[in-house]
Order: C-alpha cells, then structure tokens, then sequence
C-alpha cells in the first residue's frame, strides 16, 4: 500500500490551518465529510495531555507559544513600537501569523480498502514512533498535538501541527523554520550548487522525514509501493488529494465564517450593552454635575460666612484690644492713685494739693520718645518706643519728690487756714512753695 507524507502553513486563498479543525472544537453539522457515528475512533493528543487534559487544541498552542515566545515577542514590539507600529503584535497575531503559525503535517496510510486490514491503534503507534525519532534527529521541530481521525470519507489519515523554534541573538525562543534548520545544520540536498526555492535545507528534512516515515511502516509489516503510479493511477490520486485539499479548505473557511458569525453576535450584544452604558453615564454625568453645582454653591456660601466671621473676629479683636488697653490704663491710674495716697498718708488736703499741682505741671508737658546714648529709640518688650513727659514747671521729678516740695512739714503748714485761701492763692502758694524748695 502507499504512504502519503505532506506538510504545511497556509490553505490556497492565504489563511491558515485551524487547529480545532483537527479536535472537533467546532460545528461538526457544518462540515459534510465528516460522520458523527465514527467521532468516537478518532484519538487526540496535545503537549500538555499529561497535566491539563481538559485543554483543547488551540488552547494548548496558546500556551506554548505564551510560554515559549512572550520574552521575544515583547523585545521585538518594543523596536516596532518606535517606528513601525502597525507590526506591533500580540500572542494571538503571532500564532495566525503566516510565518509563525504552527506548521501543520497530514499522514495517511494506504487507501480506504486497505485500511480496513489495518488497526487504528497499530497506526497511532507507527506514528508515535517516527515522531520520538524526528525528536531526536531534529530536537528544533516540536510536537503540538496529534490528531487520529477515522471519521471522514476516504482513508483514515494522522494531523500533527508543529513549531519551528529557533533563537535570536541574545537567545529568546522564536518561530523561525529556516534559523531552526541553521541550528541543526541540515545540509542543502546539493551542497555544490546554490541555495534556491529547489535546493534548500526544508526539501533535506521533508525527504528524511518522509524515508523515516516508510522505514517505520515496513517495520510494522505494512508493504509499501515504493514503484512510480501509472500515469492514470496518478490522476486519480491527485485529483483524491486536491479534493480532500479543496474539502479541508471549505471546512476551514466555514470555520472561520462561523467564528466571525459568533464574534460579530458578541460585538453587536457588547455594543447595545454600551449603548446602555452610554445612557447610564449620560445620567450619572448629569446627577454628578448637579450635585456638583449644588455642593459649589454651598462652598461659596460657606466660605462668605467664613470671610464674615473672619471680619467678625478681627472686629472683636480690635475691641478686646481697646478694652485690654482702657484696663490697663486704668490699672497705671489705680496703681498712680494708691501711691498718691500713699505718700500723702491718707491725708485728704494733702492729696488734693499734689494732685493741684501734678494737673497744673502736667499742662505745661509734653510727650517725647525716650533715647540711648548714640540717640537710637529705647523699645519696650513689644517693640513699642518709649515715651517721657519734658517740660512743664518741675520737669521730670517723681510724684515723691514733687510731694515733698510742695507738701512741707507738719511744722512749715497751717492746714486750719488752707480752706480760708481763694483757689488762685493756693495755686499760687504751692507753686511758690514748690519753687522754693526746687
């Protein structure tokens, strides 16, 4: 029986392979080659079976391109970034890539006849095989997922999707066929002649793969037609395999025209749930801005009360200040007063008489500020200048001094005939008196 061995990137019309095409991740109803009944022959496996099993296919490439790629996708968009960035993208972007998307391979074993004296187990370990050996011989080329399907018309055939991982310069894992073919030095199929499109490393590989491929079968006691096909029986396979291609490619596109039927159901119910939204923050705007006018109306209500109990204080700051100085003074006349009455020994006619002359000398006073030595202004504690009383009849002598010169002795006085005198001639004495004394 033959071997069929063919590898892959892009469907004709430029999309690529879907890898829920290959799990069943999708519609099933829409693709008409496939029988439901068999669904169950068919056998999956992906690089993450052994510790999330629940993962689809396209959820475990996600993975391993998250955790394989992310180092260098982030440093290359950080370039893009500043000059080119229409070529910034994401993991998604790069898994769809053209030129990074996983390579997809497709194996079939015989035709539909033979293959019914083949056990579809028997198959999934023939492949298991040459994928531990392509492994080993090409550590660059990393297996994906694997896909058995026994549920399609014509002969049951193997899907394997498979990442090229080279490294760039300063070692970050990447998707890069020719580099990773570079890293494991397979050589051009003629080494002498110049590299082009018909002589190149990939037709090395694909022919080492594909000899593997058949070494493996034989091993099995599977017999392969190695003979050329007549030239009818050529036709015939070719037309099979355009078909099946064509098939493939209608599913894909039926695929893909489901997931934008599905995306543009999401983007129309996540627009009417803006629009909501919209409506909703409209009128939140509207409350916030009333409740904000409502709040700086009472700002600027508060802050004139403010400005008015600030005036209010400064008033009554200004009058406790005059009634603090009104009390103050009169404390200095409280504490004049007690030290007249002091001096004079309580003596009524005595005090009257001092306090006669200190009015009459006081007219002839007047107020200026006190000086130091070098006729800079003396201040009190405050800061405030310091004032004296210059002039009038006796200068500037103390009230006791000024008592004993116009009080004399008990000897010097009659006070039984003081009260006899006219007012200008006890004015006129205590001045006489005074000046005699002075």
């Amino acid at each position: 029986m033959r071997v069929t061995y063919h590898n892959g990137r892009t469907i004709k019309g430029g999309g690529v392979y879907f890898a829920k095409h290959n799990d069943r991740q999708f519609d099933v109803t829409l693709a008409d080659h496939i029988d439901e009944g068999k669904m169950d022959k068919n056998i999956y496996w992906h690089c993450y079976k052994d510790k999330f099993s629940n993962l689809s296919f396209e959820q475990a490439e996600f993975k391993f391109y998250q955790e394989h790629f992310s180092d260098f996708l982030k440093n290359r968009n950080a370039k893009y970034e500043k000059r080119h960035k229409n070529k910034v993208k994401n993991m998604s972007d790069y898994l769809k890539s053209r030129k990074s998307c996983p390579e997809e391979i497709i194996f079939a074993i015989g035709n539909l006849k033979d293959f019914k004296n083949l056990d579809l187990e028997k198959v999934a370990v023939i492949y298991s095989d040459f994928r531990k050996w392509r492994k080993k011989e090409y550590p660059n080329v990393v297996s994906l997922n694997v896909a058995v399907h026994a549920d399609e018309e014509g002969v049951p055939h193997i899907h394997e999707r498979v990442a090229w991982i080279a490294h760039d310069d300063e070692g970050r894992e990447m998707v890069n066929q020719g580099e990773a073919l570079k890293e494991m030095e397979v050589p051009l199929p003629f080494p002498e002649k110049k590299e082009n499109r018909h002589n190149n490393a990939k037709i090395t590989y694909t022919r080492d793969c594909r000899e593997k491929f058949f070494e493996i079968c034989r091993n099995y006691g599977i017999e392969i037609e190695e003979k050329p096909k007549e030239r009818s029986e050529v036709g015939l396979a070719l037309t099979e395999y355009k078909t099946r291609q064509e098939n493939l490619k209608i599913e894909n596109l039926k695929i893909e025209n489901q997931r934008l039927k599905s995306e543009n159901k999401s983007l129309k119910t996540e627009n009417e749930e803006m629009k909501k939204s919209n409506v909703m923050l409209r009128v939140m705007r509207d409350d916030y801005a009333r409740e904000g006018e409502k709040k700086y109306n009472e700002v600027i209500k508060l802050d004139k009360e403010l400005q008015h109990l600030k005036i209010e204080t400064q008033k009554g700051k200004n009058e406790l200040k005059i009634l603090q100085n009104d009390v103050e003074n009169e404390r200095k006349n409280l504490r004049f007063v007690k030290n007249l009455v002091r001096i004079c020994d309580n003596n009524e006619k005595k005090l009257k008489i001092l306090t006669d002359v200190i009015k009459e000398n006081d007219k002839g006073a007047v107020l200026q500020p006190k000086l130091d030595l070098n006729g800079n202004y003396l201040r009190n504690d405050k800061g405030q200048p310091m004032f004296e009383k210059i002039g009038g009849v006796f200068g500037d002598l103390s009230t006791a001094q000024l008592a004993g010169l116009v009080i004399p002795p008990e000897k010097d006085r009659d006070w039984d005939d003081w009260d006899l005198l006219s007012e200008a001639e006890k004015a006129d004495r205590k001045a006489h008196q005074a000046m005699d004394r002075y």
